[in-house]
Parts: structure tokens; sequence; C-alpha cells
């Protein structure tokens, strides 16, 4: 077994279609991180003899990453488009390059639904913050095989996020 730094982990925009993938990687990212949660469903009652019982619930995902903030650059453009028009962008976090096999990652369909640009009077615009949310699309976890771009395994439905930003970063939420 390898063990996977967070330094090769990446993100990806889809330029194409979601049935013919085409994946662009976003490289002026910095701490990207994916995060993977359930709420928690209480099952409480008196025959847990005074014990909180719960089980896993709905399923979220967050993906959080600082972007240098570039106009010229295409992915800043996309995901801020993706803001004004309130249409959505397809991303994938992968745990590495995604057209080597066996790497592993989230793919989402995902709505813009929070942008910051810096506001500093006294220091240069460096970064710019965002944050976006699974949109009523198709998300799934993926796995790359062999030199193409990963399969999706499930479907989702729409849900809602929430996010203090720092710099330039997006997050989102989903249901798996």
């Amino acid at each position: 077994m390898s063990a996977k730094l967070g330094l090769d982990g990446k993100l990806y925009r889809n330029t194409g279609t979601f049935a013919t993938p085409v994946w662009h990687e976003v490289k002026n990212v910095r701490d990207l991180t994916l995060n993977i949660e359930a709420s928690e469903a209480s099952m409480t009652t008196r025959a847990n003899g005074g014990w909180e019982a719960v089980l896993a619930a709905l399923k979220k995902a967050s993906i959080e990453f600082q972007m240098v903030w570039d106009s010229a650059d295409t992915d800043v453009t996309a995901f801020r488009d993706a803001f004004l028009n309130r249409s959505t962008i397809e991303c994938a976090v992968m745990d590495g390059d995604i057209a080597v096999a066996g790497n592993q990652g989230l793919r989402a369909t995902m709505a813009v639904w929070d942008v910051r640009p810096p506001t500093s009077v006294t220091k240069p615009v460096k970064r710019l913050r965002l944050n976006c949310s699974m949109s009523a699309g198709a998300m799934s976890l993926a796995t790359s095989t062999s030199g193409s771009s990963p399969a999706r395994s499930r479907a989702g439905g729409a849900s809602r996020g929430s996010a203090a930003a720092s710099p330039f970063r997006w997050r989102t939420s989903t249901l798996i």
C-alpha cells in the first residue's frame, strides 16, 4: 500500500459533458480539503438504559480550497461566472492524477453560492473567496480506471451547504 499525501490531491473542472467528461486540472489551488461526514438521527428510547443512541443519516461532502486572485485565470472566471449566471459547474476532487488507475475522489455537479472578493484597502488583491454547493445534478464517489475518467457510481440529490471561508475558498455540500 502506498500512502497518499495531501499535496498529491488535485481539483478538476469538467469542460465537457457529464457523459463525456473532459477534465481540466485547476492548478491555481492551495489548501485543498475534501470532508465527508454524516448527520445524526436520534434512535434514543427508554430501552437504551440512559444512553443516547444515534445512527448515521444524511451524508454530505464539502470541498474547500483557496486560489490566488487572477481575473485572467479561466478557472477563476468559470467559478465566478457560474455564480453570476446561477449555473452549475462539475468538479472532481481526487487523491492524485485523474488519469491514473486507482486514484479516488468525489465527482459532483455544483452551484457557486457565495463569492467574496478581497476587500482590504491597504493590502494588494491576492485571493478571492468563493463557496460552492451541490446542485440538483449528479454526483458520485469515483475511482480512476486505467487511463480514463472516473465512472459514476451513485446519483445524488440537492442539499444546502454552509461555510465560513478564508481567502479564495470553495466549499461544497452534497448528498451521497
